[in-house]
This record gives structure tokens, sequence and C-alpha cells, in this order.
């Protein structure tokens, strides 16, 4: 929501270039964007729970027509993916900050959508070695109680990322025995291999781009 504002006779909420108004003087809520409304409803000789119940449909479209907007209004990628069809990357990943990592998890779920969305196939794989193999396990590490609810997050995300096709992921064994990391607490989700590097290697000579994630 990004502004809250009322006058003598109109309330307005907007979210992005969407708007609701709600006016006192004509008994109306509506639902606009810059080029037309989206919806009306009169709520003249209604009762209290009528309007509650009509505003929170409001808001609910709201949010959606706020949300397809702002895709809507992305910039393509068209110049980069000219002739491409499929997105190979190898997401180096070491980051051991809960915080930090959730981010870029969240920016990588991002580069999938986009990929998707301009109809690019994505294939990737996601190389966990260093720090980060601490977050990646079955066990409980030692976090601050806001790093805990980051981490809970992550596990969220790899598990809906493990679901996505053409996604694979891969922990380093080498890591795992330097970190006193047992490979059978990894979560599921994540595939134990001999050494990333390898990996690293290996897919780079099959094509794949390297992102580092540190």
């Amino acid at each position: 929501m990004s502004a809250f504002r009322s006058k003598a006779d109109i309330i307005q909420i907007k979210f992005g270039k969407v708007r609701l108004e709600i006016s006192k003087h004509r008994s109306l809520m509506t639902v606009n964007d810059p080029k037309r409304t989206f919806t009306e409803i009169d709520y003249r000789g209604k009762n209290l729970m009528f309007i509650k119940n009509s505003i929170f449909i409001l808001i609910g479209i709201l949010f959606l027509l706020a949300s397809n907007l702002a895709i809507a209004e992305k910039p393509s990628d068209a110049d980069a993916l000219s002739d491409i069809n499929e997105g190979k990357v190898v997401w180096d990943i070491t980051v051991g900050n809960p915080k930090k990592l959730l981010l870029m998890l969240n920016v990588i779920e991002e580069t999938y959508d986009d990929l998707v969305r301009q109809n690019v196939k994505p294939d990737m794989v996601f190389a966990f070695h260093g720090p980060v193999m601490k977050l990646i396990t079955t066990e409980s590490p030692d976090l601050a109680l806001d790093e805990e609810e980051a981490h809970e997050e992550i596990l969220e995300l790899l598990t809906d990322f493990s679901k996505k096709p053409g996604v694979k992921m891969e922990s380093c064994s080498i890591a795992a025995r330097l970190l006193n990391i047992d490979n059978e607490t990894i979560i599921t989700e994540v595939k134990p291999v001999g050494n990333t590097f390898v990996s690293l290697i290996g897919y780079q000579k099959q094509g794949y781009a390297l992102i580092p994630i540190y």
C-alpha cells in the first residue's frame, strides 16, 4: 500500500497506480486504475456488514490489479534472450548469512519466473559449499531469533525450488567433511556430490553460466 488519503467526503487508498475510493457523499466504493473503472459498488441503504465485506473484497481486487500492473510494466530482457530458448545457469552458493541467503534465493526465484515469463526454459543447478552448508541440514544451526525465521523461510523456498521443472541442487561432500557435517543430515531436496568444484568445472564445460552467490 503506497498511500492513504482522506478528504471531507472521500477516502482514497492507493496501491501503485491503482486506487480504491470510498465516497461518503455519493455512497459509492470504486476501484480505479489510471485508464478506467474496474469495479463500483453502491452501498446506499446497506447495512454495516455489507459495507465491511465490500471493502475487503475491493481491497483484494486492488492487490491483484496492482500486482498484475507491476508485472505488466516490468521491462523485458529481449536483447539478452534473443534466439535463446533455454537458460542454463549454475548458482555457486556459499553465503552463510541466513538473511542474505534468503534475499538472494528470492531473487533467484524471480529470475526463474522471468525466464518462464519470456518463454525461456530454466535449467538451474544450485551448488552448495562453504558456510552455507550449515543452513541446508536437518540439524538446527545456532542462530539468532531473526535468523531462525529467515532459515525457516530458506528451507521452505528450497522445497519449492525442488518441485520446479529444470532445477537440481547439489552439496559438496568435501565441505561437509571439513565442517563436520554428516551427508546423511543434508535435506532431502539437495543431493550430496563428491566435489562441487568438479561440478562447477563440468557444468561450465556443458555451457552453463556461472553466477556466484557469496
